[in-house]
C-alpha cells in the first residue's frame, strides 16, 4: 500500500483481490486481510483507491470499519465450525450475516462479496516463502503465466510524480518487463540461496495468463519509466527483509514509511 498523508489517499494495490475470485493456493490469508483493513483503519485515508475502478467504486474508506468487523466475527465462526468438525459446504451453506452490520450499511455488499472466499481461506493449506525451513514455493499451472514486477523505488515515483500533476486520466504505473512466475520462483531461490524446490498446484480458472502493463502514457505525460532492473530490485528486497523488516511488522507499513520520506525529502529540496 502507498499512502499520501496530505492530500488523505491510500492506494491499496490488488490487497482484496485474493477474495473475490477462486482462492489462490499462495496468496492471501484471513489475518493477513484483517490485518491489512485494521492498518486501513488506522491510516483513517479520505479516499481508497484500489487496483480495479470496480473495487475503488465499491470498497470505499467508508465500509472498512464495518467491513473489518464483520470479517472479524465471520473468522471467528468459521474457526469455530471446523474444530467442531464442520464440512465446508455446510459452513458456507449457513450463509453468516453479523449483527454488526445493521450499525454498516455500506459495508454490507463489500461483505457479501467476500464472504464465501474468506470462509474458504481456513480450509487452504498455509504457503510461505524460501526461508530457513526451506518450505517449498507453490507456483500455480506450469508457472507460464507471466508477470511483471515493479521495485517499490521506481513505483513510489511514478505513483508521486502523478499525485503532483495535473493529468485527469488514468495512468499506469508499473514496469513492461514481462516475466514468467517459474522464472520469478527460480530467480528468487536462487538469489536467497535458498534450497527450496517448486511444488506446482491447480492453477485457478481466472489466474491471468498475462500481466503486462502500458505504460506509454506514463512515459509520455509524465516522464517517468522504470529505473531498477529485475536483478538488482530483487537482491534489494532481499537485503532489506533480511536488516530492515521487524518481525510481525506489515510491510506496507515499511513501504508506507518509505513515501513519507520521500513526500519529506521532496517538500525540503
Amino acid at each position: 500500500m502507498v499512502h499520501l498523508p496530505a492530500s488523505g489517499v491510500l492506494f491499496t494495490g490488488d490487497v482484496m483481490m485474493p477474495y473475490l475470485g477462486q482462492p489462490f493456493a499462495g496468496e492471501g490469508s484471513p489475518e493477513g486481510l484483517l490485518e491489512a483493513l485494521a492498518f486501513i483503519g488506522t491510516l483513517r485515508p479520505r479516499l481508497l483507491i484500489h487496483g480495479h475502478p470496480m473495487l475503488t467504486e465499491q470498497f470505499t474508506a467508508e465500509t472498512v470499519p464495518g467491513l473489518e468487523a464483520a470479517l472479524t466475527q465471520l473468522h471467528g465462526e468459521v474457526l469455530d465450525r471446523i474444530r467442531d468438525g464442520r464440512t465446508l459446504p455446510g459452513i458456507l451453506q449457513e450463509a453468516s450475516l453479523p449483527a454488526v452490520l445493521r450499525d454498516h450499511p455500506t459495508a454490507v455488499v463489500p461483505y457479501l462479496v467476500i464472504r464465501d472466499h474468506f470462509t474458504e481461506r481456513p480450509r487452504h493449506p498455509d504457503v510461505h516463502p524460501p526461508g530457513p525451513r526451506q518450505r517449498p514455493i507453490s507456483v500455480a499451472g506450469d508457472g507460464s503465466q507471466t508477470r511483471s514486477v515493479c521495485y517499490v523505488d521506481d513505483t513510489v515515483d511514478g505513483i508521486l510524480r502523478m499525485h503532483s500533476s495535473n493529468i485527469a486520466t488514468l495512468v499506469n504505473i508499473g514496469t513492461p518487463d514481462e516475466r514468467s512466475v517459474l522464472d520469478i520462483a527460480r530467480d528468487v531461490i536462487a538469489a536467497t540461496g535458498s534450497r527450496s524446490a517448486i511444488a506446482f498446484v491447480d492453477r485457478p480458472v481466472d489466474d491471468p495468463r498475462v500481466r503486462r502493463p502500458e505504460t506509454t502514457r506514463a512515459r509520455e505525460l509524465l516522464g517517468w519509466e522504470p529505473a531498477v532492473p529485475w536483478s538488482e530490485g530483487l537482491t534489494s528486497t532481499i537485503s532489506w527483509f533480511r536488516t530492515s523488516a521487524s518481525p510481525g511488522t506489515p510491510s506496507s507499513q515499511a513501504i508506507s514509511a518509505r513515501v513519507a520520506e520521500r513526500l519529506a525529502q521532496d517538500s525540503r529540496n
